[in-house]
């Protein structure tokens, strides 16, 4: 197969000789996986990211010579992997051997960068914990940074594609399978930090959303086993299940129980999976529904879930509908656990809202909305018009946290402390600021003020559209049409026409 070098940018045509002439058509299948492999990987973290995070905590590569080392271990071997650390001389035989393979076959495309002695984790560690490993895995990267754009373009990927056909859709399986083995042969001691592990489990999440609709069945059986390894390790430490430890906090070191999350079916759920949310749900009906702090499924599928900000898509339309169709309430609202620690502080310098209904939800991740794309707001518009053909209470307010600094005891008399109160929005108003009027908050976190969605002429007009329809349904539930319209609270110019063109053809 040839290819014109004039379709060819200049910069790209080393890279093109390389992988057309310079690997072997013998090598070509083992090379092209590799280098599939490194590019979903760094897809994979392709996210929000604000600059600031990443300048202080740049994400962890997850491909590494152990992880290459993996890949031609079957599903069995993963499945029955004992969850402890290899030995040294394990650990290095298999590293040098995925380095050997990597130096040999893929024409200098690919490279292995030695990480620092005494282990791999970029983060900072907490007091008190320390390394215990003695070898380092090194990363696999790409030789250049133009190498990923090169991959992309579409000469490439058709080449490529021919030589992985036979091994297409077990691409990603293959690479969740191998994340899942290097977090089985992490040391997870409790002196050791976890944030390594966090960031498997994250990666394990991001390619099990990628890989469940190729291939649900032996998605659903690698997550099981990393649920049942994690669970294992957890029993020892905390009466919470091990998703409850998840960093849901402002960095990622932090490890606070919450005990919201109590399940890895809701931890699925709100990381963005559906396909094996549908199987559990087949497999147990209401009953999945059941969650022992009372918390409804369906809240975490509307609201914000840990770190969303970081994770696209996770608020799906279809997951949403799911859960009401195997019959979930969207007014339910879970026991108010935290009501005497509110007593203790309402009407002093700390309130908290009470316990919030999968509507309410929605509206809060509606109110926080200023950092997602397009495509997440009419996600989002969608599942606010599922809540209200399923009878959900459209009269409750958004509530949620402000925050501001202030003195406790006095102007000068002590250091400044972080005050809380709550506000509330009905959701009219709330439904008009996000969808109509483009103008929600971004998350009250100071490093993420600037990264804020912009969006094209084309896709203003497809959130618009969600926004008339939303609020056409409000009117047609008879909630606030009339009052609204009577007290003033109007759209102007052509939003008014809109939503009364609307209203008139119902």
């Amino acid at each position: 197969m040839t290819t014109d070098d004039h379709d060819i940018p200049t910069k790209f045509r080393t890279f093109d000789h390389i992988v057309r002439s310079e690997i072997s058509t013998h090598d070509r299948l083992v090379a092209f996986r590799l280098i599939r492999t490194v590019q979903h990987d760094c897809d994979l973290w392709d996210t929000k990211m604000t600059r600031l995070w990443i300048e202080k905590y740049p994400p962890k590569h997850t491909v590494t010579a152990l992880l290459i080392s993996f890949l031609d271990d079957d599903m069995a071997a993963a499945i029955n992997m004992p969850t402890q650390p290899p030995t040294e001389d394990e650990a290095l035989t298999r590293i040098e051997a995925a380095t050997n393979l990597i130096r040999q076959c893929c024409g200098g495309l690919l490279e292995v960068r030695p990480t620092d002695p005494g282990g791999d984790t970029q983060y900072p560690k907490p007091p008190g914990e320390h390394r215990t490993r003695t070898w380092t895995d090194p990363e696999v990267h790409f030789v250049h940074e133009d190498v990923r754009a090169f991959l992309a373009l579409k000469q490439t990927t058709e080449f490529m594609d021919g030589t992985l056909k036979s091994v297409q859709g077990t691409l990603q399986t293959n690479l969740l399978k191998c994340a899942l083995m290097v977090l089985k042969s992490s040391n997870l001691s409790t002196d050791d930090t976890w944030n390594d592990t966090w960031m498997y489990v994250t990666a394990c999440m991001a390619i099990a959303r990628s890989a469940e609709a190729d291939d649900p069945t032996t998605t659903e059986r690698l997550l099981e086993e990393m649920d049942r390894t994690l669970t294992m390790h957890h029993l020892a430490q905390s009466s919470f299940h091990w998703t409850a430890r998840y960093p849901a906090a402002r960095w990622p070191s932090c490890q606070k129980d919450d005990p919201r999350t109590s399940s890895f079916l809701r931890f699925a759920i709100e990381l963005g999976l559906f396909h094996y949310v549908k199987s559990k749900l087949d497999q147990h009906g209401r009953a999945a529904l059941e969650n022992p702090d009372g918390r409804s499924l369906l809240s975490s599928a509307c609201g914000k879930p840990p770190l969303s900000w970081l994770v696209k898509d996770v608020v799906q339309a279809r997951t949403v509908k799911l859960l009401l169709d195997f019959g979930a309430d969207p007014n339910h609202k879970p026991p108010d656990h935290g009501k005497a620690h509110r007593a203790v502080y309402q009407g002093t310098f700390h309130r908290v809202p009470g316990p919030l209904t999968p509507w309410q939800d929605a509206l809060n991740t509606a109110r926080t909305s200023g950092n997602k794309a397009a495509t997440e707001m009419m996600q989002l518009g969608e599942v606010l018009k599922l809540l209200i053909l399923a009878n959900a209470d459209i009269d409750m307010f958004v509530q949620w946290n402000h925050y501001l600094y202030g003195s406790l005891y006095g102007r000068h008399r002590s250091p400044r402390c972080l005050l809380r109160s709550i506000e509330m929005r009905p959701a009219y108003d709330q439904i008009e600021i996000t969808f109509v009027k483009l103008e929600s908050r971004s998350p009250h976190w100071v490093e993420l003020q600037e990264q804020r969605a912009v969006y094209t002429e084309k896709e203003v007009g497809e959130i618009w559209e969600v926004g008339y329809h939303v609020l056409w349904l409000l009117e047609a539930k008879n909630k606030w049409g009339p009052a609204f319209l009577r007290k003033g609270r109007r759209l102007k110019g052509r939003w008014a026409e809109r939503i009364s063109s609307m209203t008139r053809s119902k």
